[in-house]
């Protein structure tokens, strides 16, 4: 069994050495536009782990 990890963060917080066994999307910095692909973007048994970094 294997997971993918995604991290979703604002371009402005563009990490320059990204984690390689993971996958990076970068949102628009409005309102609430992280929390809102994850609702578009999550499927049903996903497991979907927050936290604001800014």
């Amino acid at each position: 069994m294997s997971a993918q990890v995604l991290f979703i963060a604002f371009y402005d917080h563009h990490v320059k050495k990204e984690i390689t066994y993971s996958t990076w999307k970068y949102v628009d910095s409005g309102k609430e536009a992280e929390d809102l692909f994850i609702m578009n973007y999550a499927q049903t048994g996903d497991i979907v782990i927050t936290q604001d970094i800014s």
